[in-house]
């Protein structure tokens, strides 16, 4: 997404960290990397891991996704229709731009000025709802094979998981989450859960400073000063 070239086809988790290798490689970042995933980012992360684990030396897990909570939790888009199925075919002619739905969405956000626009440009680009379908086609196909998550031997890792989620689905849910980031947190022998007790899914927005205490923590680990 972004500026990033588009997507044309689903795009599973093998598929995203290959791509994401190559770009490291361009940047010459080839090792003692800390990954921070989240949501199916998360599921990313442990892909990586498990397609190079020399390279990868601490992981920060925010509210990741977990490859059998299809199958464990249930499926909560059961009936839904994607609003994305039908700006796909509309944004190429502009009629996205020219309802001015993405302006109103960011009418009231606190964030800055530049970061607003930035943002508002973004989802204005004609190929981002199709991008974004193929995202989710591809990590729908992940959550379907029902992997087990790989070990992660003996990794920095710090497990962050929502504890007031706003999604209905999500509250009725919310012990099987839970376990599932137990699960998560112990498939490394240095792993630890963290509850972000004031955030749903976008901890990043409402408890960011957890999440940089986090890195912080799993980068000393990995230097070996703790």
């Amino acid at each position: 997404m972004g500026y990033s070239d588009p997507l044309d086809q689903p795009m599973p988790a093998a598929e995203a960290v290959r791509r994401l290798h190559a770009l490291l490689e361009r940047a010459g970042i080839t090792d003692d990397i800390v990954l921070v995933g989240w949501s199916m980012g998360g599921m990313y992360s442990r892909e990586y891991y498990r397609q190079f684990p020399d390279k990868v030396k601490g992981m920060v897990l925010v509210d990741s996704s977990h490859e059998q909570q299809l199958s464990r939790m249930g499926d909560p888009d059961v009936g839904y229709v994607n609003p994305l199925r039908k700006e796909q075919y509309l944004a190429p002619f502009g009629w996205i731009r020219l309802t001015g739905e993405v302006q109103e969405q960011f009418a009231k956000s606190p964030l800055p000025a530049p970061i607003r626009e930035r943002l508002i440009a973004l989802k204005l680009k004609a190929r981002l709802p199709r991008t974004m379908i193929a995202e989710g086609v591809g990590f729908r196909a992940d959550l379907r094979a029902k992997k087990t998550p790989p070990s992660l031997g003996s990794l920095p890792l710090i497990v962050l998981s929502e504890g007031k989620p706003n999604d209905p689905f999500m509250q009725e849910h919310l012990q099987t989450w839970f376990e599932l980031q137990e699960e998560l947190a112990h498939l490394s022998t240095n792993g630890r859960h963290i509850v972000a007790t004031e955030s749903a899914h976008a901890i990043h927005r409402t408890q960011p400073e957890l999440i940089l205490s986090s890195v912080q923590q799993v980068v000393l680990a990995a230097r070996g000063s703790r």
